[in-house]
């Protein structure tokens, strides 16, 4: 058997081969990106994605708002000992309770040229911009899938935390699929992310390693207008799919899910909450379908601070609210900038330290709150 015979011009066959070996040179080459990147600051370079960025644009202005107070009893304000984030401290914690002016930042694009993914991170020869959860590799992968154009919809935070990726990753997926086809690095997702992300007709692919021409990335940190408009179109599609549940009352059980933080008495509290009328809820065990059915449209949302609140938190009707059980060591108040954001009340109560990390709550003063929330949504 013969082969059949290339009847292009020499000059022609020249340059796809030279084409070929330019793209196969730019492949090996970008393999070092990981390296060279995470080597820029030991040299005193910078490697933010700021920096690396070819292009640089603002697609959702900040906005100022004022934050509401919250509803708690001033002596709970003694009982906290920490917080719960790296970037705040008891003080500024208790300035947030209050309230006040709150200048939200905008959403920022970037745009990385020439960007390969590898191991969920992101690099190009000046940046590396941690995602996924994986650590970064010492080179990238030769054999990595290839876009034109593409947009980044995982955050760091929305990798590691399941509240955030809700809260965070989920309206980001719908700020950057208007600007570029979007990826995502989440490699493992929980049952109840793949279930939500179905149910919400926002499943994307997953795509741990790849080189991409132009990717953009964005800084999505503040509750502008913007994202809180991105909230509500979340918050429809929910009411869409569920359109029949109305003004539940729901405790979201923590357990020992999480870092952990073991409210002692939450059985008691569930039991005592159910004597009401709550409809209490794992949702470590509950599919997504059912909490849905259950949180959309919620008058009140109860549970420990912490991520599975975002089940009820985020689907709960506006000018309903929210009331977390804060253990004291571990005050937080990210809850908060949501229910700013979406129009709920918060409200919250400080137990008292039991051991290390657990705590226990009065369940009376719980109750007395309840009645309180009640007493202000009527009037």
């Amino acid at each position: 058997m013969t082969g059949v015979a290339d009847t292009r011009p020499a000059a022609a066959i020249m340059r796809t081969k030279d084409a070929w070996m330019d793209a196969r040179r730019t492949a090996l080459l970008s393999r070092l990106k990981p390296f060279v990147s995470r080597l820029r600051p030991k040299l005193g370079l910078r490697n933010d994605h700021g920096h690396g960025a070819t292009r640089r644009w603002e697609i959702a202005p900040g906005t100022r708002t004022v934050s509401p107070a919250a509803l708690y009893h001033p002596a709970d304000l003694d009982r906290i000992t920490g917080v719960g984030s790296a970037i705040r401290d008891v003080a500024s914690e208790r300035r947030r309770v209050v309230g006040g002016p709150v200048e939200n930042a905008p959403t920022i694009a970037y745009e990385l040229k020439d960007a390969v993914i590898a191991r969920g991170q992101i690099f190009t020869w000046r940046t590396y911009l941690q995602v996924g959860m994986e650590p970064a590799p010492v080179m990238a992968s030769l054999m990595a899938p290839h876009y034109d154009h593409a947009s980044m919809a995982s955050s760091w935070i929305g990798c590691r935390y399941f509240g955030h990726w809700l809260m965070d990753d989920l309206p980001r997926q719908l700020a950057v699929q208007s600007l570029a086809p979007p990826l995502s690095v989440l490699t493992q997702p929980t049952a109840s992310q793949r279930d939500y992300a179905a149910q919400l007709d926002l499943v994307i692919p997953v795509t741990p390693e790849a080189r991409v021409d132009r990717l953009i990335v964005i800084d999505d940190f503040g509750q502008n207008a913007d994202k809180q408009d991105r909230y509500e179109r979340l918050r429809a599609l929910a009411r869409d799919r569920y359109p029949t549940s109305r003004g539940q009352r729901v405790m979201l059980l923590r357990g020992a899910t999480g870092k952990r933080r073991m409210l002692v008495n939450e059985a008691a509290l569930a039991e005592a909450l159910a004597a009401q009328g709550f409809i209490v809820l794992d949702p470590a065990e509950t599919p997504v379908s059912h909490i849905l059915a259950t949180c959309v449209d919620a008058d009140l949302v109860v549970g420990v601070e912490g991520s599975q609140m975002l089940n009820g938190a985020l689907w709960a009707r506006r000018g309903g609210a929210v009331l977390t059980i804060q253990p004291p060591h571990r005050f937080e108040l990210i809850i908060k900038d949501l229910c700013d954001a979406i129009g709920l009340r918060y409200a919250f109560v400080v137990g008292e330290q039991q051991g290390e990390n657990d705590f226990a709550v009065d369940i009376d003063q719980v109750l007395r709150m309840i009645d309180r929330i009640d007493a202000e949504a009527a009037g």
